[in-house]
Formats: structure tokens, C-alpha cells, sequence
């Protein structure tokens, strides 16, 4: 049986994250490659100047927004955080999508 990592350390994690995430919004700041450390800035973008593009960001940690080629903005960090974050906890891939629409179609079915 494969166990993430426990409660407290998943914590701490995200402590950290949210407070990066937090200072790079006050810096009109998108880092949207979803990446655990914060010092790879490979996909940053500044506020209000983002690509439409259905295929920035690892699929398993795409929001819908992306998926569906509309505008996005900071939320769409906060969706890859809490999809890290599950896979940190649990040692599984929230949504294991092949494609966008199996993303779209797990994405969906979950309750």
C-alpha cells in the first residue's frame, strides 16, 4: 500500500507554497508551470499578458480554464497546488488524464 506523505509535512508544504504564491500575485506575477520549487520561472508571466493556450502546465495539474483554451489568472496556480497537494498526501494523481478531454472527463465524474 503506497502512503504519501503524512498530514503535517503536506502542511508545511503548502504553507510555503501559498505564501510564494501569495507574494507573486502582489508582484503581478503568474508562475503557471506548477513545480514545486518556486525558482523556475520557465513559463512566468506578467498579469494581463497571458498566452491562450490549452497546453501550458503538466496535464494532471491543468485547470479547466487552460483545458478549455479561456483566459486565466492566478486561480489557476491554486488549482495545481491543491492537485500537488492531494498527490503529496495520498501518492496518487488526482486526475490521471491521457488527453484533454479524458482530463475534462475525469474532472466530471469526480464526487
Amino acid at each position: 500500500m503506497e502512503v504519501g506523505l503524512k498530514l503535517t509535512a503536506v502542511r508545511a508544504y503548502s504553507k510555503q507554497l501559498f505564501i510564494a504564491l501569495k507574494h507573486l500575485r502582489n508582484y503581478g506575477v503568474n508562475e503557471a508551470k506548477n513545480v514545486l520549487k518556486l525558482c523556475d520561472f520557465g513559463n512566468v508571466m506578467f498579469a494581463g499578458k497571458n498566452e491562450v493556450t490549452p497546453y501550458l502546465v503538466s496535464r494532471f495539474y491543468r485547470a479547466l480554464e487552460i483545458i478549455l483554451g479561456l483566459t486565466y489568472d492566478h486561480p489557476v496556480d491554486m488549482w495545481s497546488i491543491g492537485c500537488c497537494l492531494f498527490e503529496l498526501y495520498t501518492w496518487k494523481v488526482l486526475f490521471p488524464g491521457a488527453t484533454n478531454n479524458d482530463m475534462l472527463r475525469l474532472h466530471m465524474e469526480l464526487k
